[in-house]
């Protein structure tokens, strides 16, 4: 949205408006990019990523048993309360959501699949030139937009080379270490640089995360083991529903 609403060129609806399998397929699609990042250093640190894949996962045959095979507000509770984490007054408030607003809940991982079709689609016909910062900055460069929109971007973004929007930023990529030199300059400086003292080890606080962390590796494992079963589960429990097949 905020990118959007730089493009003082396009009318106000494009500015303003929000797609979700836009918006949340970008936002899922992040969650993968932690991955890549390396930014989950332990399974507790994947445990809530989890657990809200495993929410998604059980409201996709939530909105579909009841949009389409007659499901009832009681035994879509009673299968988030079987498949999820979630508290008893969220599950009351999610499904009332889905109840509402038909569709919206297939929306994230719709986008997500987008996304990630497109991305594999530009590292596929584009090999050594696919530049993942560019492939980004064509992504949200066009604003909320509906995923066949996406889709002839990164046509187009494939057509041009793996070109980004931004002429600049591809010059300064072909130049050694330019991802951190664009860093650098684009924080304005105001002032001189703090300096940064190191901390004694003996001052420093016990009870940081990793010194517990050794402790939970055993419950931890256990409990991703535990979530990824559920998201099975949740994503094959139609199988076992006469009314879903």
């Amino acid at each position: 949205m905020p990118i959007a609403l730089e493009h003082k060129d396009q009318p106000q609806f494009r500015q303003h408006s929000y797609l979700s399998a836009y918006g949340e397929g970008w936002a899922l699609y992040c969650e993968k990019l932690g991955l890549e990042m390396g930014m989950y250093k332990t399974p507790y640190d994947r445990f809530g990523m989890l657990g809200y894949q495993i929410w998604r996962a059980a409201r996709l045959v939530i909105d579909t048993g009841i949009h389409s095979q007659g499901w009832t507000r009681e035994r879509s509770m009673a299968y988030l309360h079987d498949f999820t984490a979630l508290p008893e007054h969220e599950i009351e408030t999610e499904v009332d959501r889905y109840i509402a607003w038909p569709a919206q809940a297939l929306s994230y991982y719709l986008g997500e699949m987008a996304i990630v079709k497109a991305r594999a689609k530009a590292e596929s016909q584009l090999g050594a030139r696919f530049n993942i910062r560019a492939f980004h900055d064509a992504v949200l460069e066009l604003g909320s937009v509906p995923l066949p929109v996406l889709a002839t971007r990164v046509d187009r973004f494939i057509a041009e080379g793996g070109k980004g929007p931004y002429p600049n930023w591809n010059k300064r990529e072909q130049e050694p270490s330019a991802g951190r030199s664009i860093r650098r300059d684009a924080r304005p400086r105001r002032g001189p640089e703090r300096q940064h003292t190191r901390v004694p080890a003996a001052n420093r606080a016990t009870t940081h995360p990793q010194s517990v962390a050794p402790k939970a590796a055993k419950i931890n494992s256990l409990a991703i083991a535990c979530m990824i079963e559920f998201s099975i589960c949740a994503l094959h429990h139609s199988t076992n529903e006469p009314s879903l097949r």
